[in-house]
């Protein structure tokens, strides 16, 4: 009988363990038991400016969800073609991987691009991929990175001033060390990056097509032959 007590209060002991030990591991206040996806606190939004010798480089990072992202590259070569174009691709593990959409020459084609994040910025990837052009399916270990370039972030501002030009027309223009932003008063908003001068701060788009002077506290705008903002001054 004694042995009977004893087996019916070791069993009593192992069922209230038990249900301790369920307590306690039961989720609280909802939480789920499964770990939690790692979010990094770094972004990558921004813009950032790459130069070598006289060919300019920009790359806009302009949404950023998750491992998504969204984006422009605009690649004004000095002496090759340029191109300028949409990105949509992915970020994780300190790569960039996207399908480039552009146009080049006239022409709109549909490429692959690779950056690698490094200190101050990304370096880009290059490689022989056959003839993939998605990114998607792009094999990493045949794309060598060039550390020739980085493409710096843009963060410094030197200054921000309105120039106001004839016909009622107004600039906007925030300098940086290497490029500028400007609004102008028809609603078009765009980043320049400086280009070779040999007088005054020229500033240009991919093509020439637009071309953003100034020197001093006057500035002008030429879009192809005409002069589409003039006699603008602080």
């Amino acid at each position: 009988m004694k042995n009977y007590l004893k087996i019916i209060s070791f069993g009593m002991i192992v069922v209230v363990f038990v249900g301790v030990l369920i307590y306690y591991q039961k989720p609280k206040n909802g939480s789920l038991n499964n770990n939690p996806s790692v979010i990094s606190e770094e972004t990558i939004l921004g813009t950032y400016i790459g130069r070598l010798v006289n060919d300019v480089y920009v790359l806009t990072i302009s949404l950023e969800q998750g491992e998504s992202f969204t984006g422009k590259l605009d690649i004004k070569n000095f002496e090759k073609d340029s191109s300028t174009g949409t990105l949509a691709g992915t970020y994780k593990n300190g790569i960039l991987l996207a399908d480039y959409t552009f146009q080049s020459e006239g022409m709109k084609s549909v490429g692959w691009v690779a950056f690698k994040k490094v200190d101050g910025g990304f370096i880009r990837g290059f490689g022989d991929t056959g003839t993939e052009e998605r990114a998607q399916f792009i094999d990493l270990s045949k794309i060598t990175f060039d550390t020739t370039v980085v493409y710096k972030l843009v963060t410094n501002v030197i200054n921000s001033v309105v120039f106001k030009c004839a016909d009622n027309k107004n600039i906007k223009a925030i300098f940086y060390k290497d490029a500028v932003d400007i609004t102008l008063s028809d609603g078009r908003k765009m980043l320049l990056p400086q280009t070779l001068s040999a007088s005054g701060a020229r500033y240009a788009n991919f093509n020439e097509s637009l071309v953003f002077w100034n020197k001093g506290d006057t500035a002008f705008i030429n879009e192809g032959n005409t002069t589409t903002y003039k006699d603008c001054s602080l």
